[in-house]
Parts: structure tokens; sequence; C-alpha cells
């Protein structure tokens, strides 16, 4: 779904915080989709972009984290039918 560069600065910005200039194309392309809501940080006379996750950013990572994991796959394939999907 995202390539890792993109799922490194979703888990980054999972609090919120910094964008870094490297980091700034990236963070452009997740936001025109949805997952990353963008901001702005004036304080102490230095301007920098900084970044949180949309919910739906957050089900993305959330989702990520089951997938990679083999027991918490486990455990949602069992227990998923029985409340719902997230």
């Amino acid at each position: 779904m995202f390539d890792p560069t993109e799922l490194c600065l979703l888990k980054k910005l999972d609090g919120g915080g910094e964008i870094l200039y490297e980091e700034r194309e990236t963070a452009y392309r997740l936001a025109a989709l949805g997952v990353l809501r963008l901001g702005y940080n004036d304080e102490d006379e230095q301007f920098c972009e900084t970044g949180h996750l949309s919910e739906f950013g957050r089900r993305v990572i959330r989702r990520e984290r089951i997938r990679r994991n083999p027991i918490l796959r486990v455990l949602n394939a069992v227990f998923q039918p029985l409340f719902g999907s997230n």
C-alpha cells in the first residue's frame, strides 16, 4: 500500500512532530491522499512545518502493525468476525 519511506514518516508523525526538509515531498504526497494533516509552527521566530496523522492515517498504521506481526495477525483473523471491522 505504502512504500517504506512513507510508512517510516507516518510512524514518526504518529504523535505529531516537525517535518524535515528531506521529508517534505513525501509529506505532501501523504497529505494529498488524506493520511496526514499539515500545519505550521512559527514559535521562537523559527518557521517549520508540522504534521499530524488523520484518522485514516492512524488506521493505516494500526493495520500495518497487525500485518507485520504474526501473533496480531492470527488474533485479528480470529476475533475480527466477532467484533466487526475497525
